[in-house]
């Protein structure tokens, strides 16, 4: 049994219908959307009031955009750029395309630059092109880089931290989703600088085009595995090269330790919340609980601090957060608080839910219970949202209870000083685990201010719905979850103690700096 039922996970997939589309039918869709967002949309006054719009407003001026001769592409895309004036990286339409164009080679925006930090040999051979990494790309398409992202890749970015916009921008410069936005072809011109000797070298690339063969897992569940470019964003192999005389566990994640003046420093990488196993369809939670257990309980033993790896980590599941932190809770904790939009479809799912996986008498079957009997009554009082309740989570997998009335500190515990390392692609369940680390005092934080995705999704058949005419699928933002200081994470995200900048020689280094920082900043609790 597939069970991919709540995730909030950085996503977005799309794809496009075959059949032309009329007029009506395309205003009929678009309203429809209009309609789900009215009645089921979380965050909907939140960001009204942010962003100083009505949706009222917002939906006329979009629904007069919509023409007769448009293309069934134009018009998912107008409706992907309406969708990101919410500026909220889990609402999002959704089908089945995995096309995807590149250039071989990825920049992130470092110290005001745009970097090469990889190259891909197997589409960009060895001496077929004079840039390098580390050189500065400063021109894409006949244009300064930063005004050609601005007009051709930000309408179609959602998220809202400004730095996380801009590094996103970078990522989708050189690697094209048409889940995001529409796909280049042809040839580009660019020109970069040497980061040796300054001077100016002009390429002519080529957009290699991709459209893989999906599984039909994939097909299904198009939201898991969507962060692109290189292989650690979301993966359990940190970008920070391990160093040399490092002790290395026998885990399936990045996880060492390392000699320093003070003693042996851990180190443990933590991709998401949402051990999915892709053969048979459901998160493997209970494996990866132990996997980290037993990394936890060996570097418990042997050293006297603790580097967590969280940046570029994609969320996943609010019990599996829950849990992550009760291994390093001292006290017990409240759950994580959710205001849950008093909708009818969100009664629905939340009943078809509960009665597929919660088994009576049992703690998480009374948890969950309350959270029904909120939204109810919120829905039968007419009101827009429930106040704020406690969600320890779908528990839809095997992990075990939590506790009864505030989550417990778990058996197995870290009891050092810990250093978390966030950066601004750390959304959803990396916000809410820096959210709860930093606000109960388990941990220090250093790097950037987190992404500021604070809200859940469902993913299972009820959820996202489809659009009657288009077939496009809308996957809809239901709540809003809080810090445990009752802040609000959506839009704002979690703040570091100690900012650091990547800089040139983290790229060009294995990232050592980056590691030396974090070493001296956890010197200062121990």
């Amino acid at each position: 049994m597939k069970k991919y039922l709540l995730f909030f996970i950085v996503c977005l997939s799309v794809g496009f219908n075959a059949s032309a589309l009329t007029y009506e039918q395309m205003t009929s869709d678009f309203n429809e959307l209009v309609t789900e967002i009215a009645n089921e949309y979380g965050p909907l006054k939140h960001k009204e009031a942010l962003y100083n719009f009505t949706l009222s407003d917002l939906a006329g001026e979009y629904e007069a955009m919509i023409q007769p001769e448009m293309s069934e592409d134009d018009f998912y895309y107008l409706i992907v750029k309406f969708v990101a004036n919410f500026q909220d990286v889990h609402f999002g339409i959704t089908n089945d395309s995995a096309e995807s164009a590149n250039l071989g080679f990825e920049v992130e925006l470092t110290e005001g630059a745009y970097i090469v930090t990889s190259i891909d040999h197997s589409i960009l051979p060895k001496g077929s092109v004079r840039f390098d990494v580390g050189d500065e790309l400063i021109e894409f398409d006949g244009q300064n880089v930063d005004s050609y992202i601005k007009k051709t890749i930000f309408p179609y970015i959602r998220f809202a931290n400004k730095k996380t916009q801009n590094s996103f921008g970078a990522l989708l410069l050189t690697n094209r989703r048409k889940r995001l936005s529409p796909l280049p072809t042809g040839t580009v011109k660019i020109m970069f600088a040497s980061r040796i000797d300054k001077s100016l070298r002009r390429e002519v690339l080529s957009w290699n085009r991709v459209t893989p063969q999906k599984t039909q897992l994939q097909i299904e569940l198009p939201q898991i595995n969507t962060m692109i470019g290189s292989q650690h964003r979301c993966s359990d192999v940190s970008r920070i090269a391990i160093p040399e005389n490092a002790s290395i566990l026998d885990v399936p994640f990045t996880a060492y330790s390392m000699p320093t003046e003070k003693g042996d420093v851990g180190f443990i990488r933590i991709p998401h919340y949402a051990p999915f196993n892709y053969e048979t369809g459901e998160i493997d939670a209970e494996k990866w609980l132990i996997d980290y257990e037993k990394a936890l309980t060996e570097l418990e033993a042997r050293t006297v601090g603790l580097i967590i790896d969280q940046d570029f980590n994609c969320g996943g599941s609010v019990a599996l957060v829950h849990k992550m932190v009760s291994y390093f809770a001292d006290k017990p904790f409240d759950p994580a608080l959710f205001t849950f939009r008093a909708g009818p479809k969100q009664l629905q799912i939340l009943n078809w839910h509960f009665d597929k996986y919660y088994t009576e008498g049992t703690t998480p079957f009374r948890h969950f219970q309350f959270v029904i009997a909120e939204v109810t009554k919120a829905v039968l009082a007419g009101d827009y949202a429930t106040p704020k309740i406690p969600l320890w989570g779908f528990y839809d997998y095997a992990v075990d209870d939590l506790g009864e009335e505030q989550v417990q500190p778990s058996s197995v515990r870290y009891t050092k000083p810990v250093l978390l390392l966030t950066n601004e692609m750390s959304a959803s369940g990396g916000d809410m685990f820096p959210g709860f680390m930093k606000d109960l005092g388990f941990a220090k934080i250093m790097g950037q201010q987190t992404a500021g995705a604070g809200g859940h999704i469902y993913v299972m058949p009820e959820d996202p719905f489809m659009l009657t005419h288009s077939k496009v699928r809308a996957i809809i933002t239901r709540s809003l979850f809080y810090t445990p200081n009752g802040d609000v994470i959506e839009d704002n995200g979690i703040e570091p103690h100690y900012y650091y900048d990547i800089t040139l020689e983290d790229h060009l280094g294995g990232y050592q700096e980056y590691l030396n920082k974090a070493v001296e900043h956890l010197f200062k609790d121990l």
